[in-house]
């Protein structure tokens, strides 16, 4: 199980925007078939 908070992620730019701003909570390959999931 993977646990995690939206207060404890880091900002990221996104690659088109670097104004736009998001916190990914899940990567490429921390869970089968999803490519990632993010907070913008």
């Amino acid at each position: 199980m993977i646990t995690t908070s939206l207060k404890d992620l880091a900002e990221e730019s996104v690659s088109h925007n670097a104004e736009i701003k998001k916190k990914v909570m899940l990567r490429f390959g921390d869970l089968p078939h999803l490519t990632n999931l993010s907070s913008g």
